[in-house]
C-alpha cells in the first residue's frame, strides 16, 4: 500500500511527469479494470463500484490533461485512506 500511496502523491504533485505505467499502476491499485480498446493505442479503465470510465492513450509521457482528469474523477487530492475506503 505504501507504494500505491507514493504513486498517487506523485500524480497529484507532478502531473506533467507521469508515464502510462505509473498511471496504470494507480488505476489498477484503486480498483479499476483494464480493457484494451478495439483499435489503436488506447486503453479503457473502468471502476465497477463508482461507474467511472476513462480512456487513456499509451504514450510517454502522458499529457497533463489525462492526469488531471483522473485526479478529478477519483478525487485523488483527498486523504489517502478516504480514497481507498471509498473505492474499495
Amino acid at each position: 500500500m505504501k507504494k500505491l500511496e507514493k504513486r498517487i502523491r506523485k500524480l497529484v504533485s507532478q502531473p506533467n511527469d507521469v508515464d502510462y505505467a505509473e498511471l496504470r499502476y494507480v488505476l489498477l491499485g484503486i480498483g479499476c479494470i483494464e480493457r484494451k480498446g478495439a483499435k489503436g493505442s488506447h486503453v479503457i479503465f473502468s471502476h465497477p463500484k463508482v461507474g467511472i470510465v476513462i480512456t487513456v492513450p499509451v504514450q510517454k509521457p502522458l499529457k497533463r490533461n489525462y492526469i488531471m482528469q483522473v485526479i478529478k474523477l477519483f478525487a485523488l487530492k483527498e486523504d489517502y485512506d478516504e480514497i481507498i475506503g471509498r473505492l474499495s
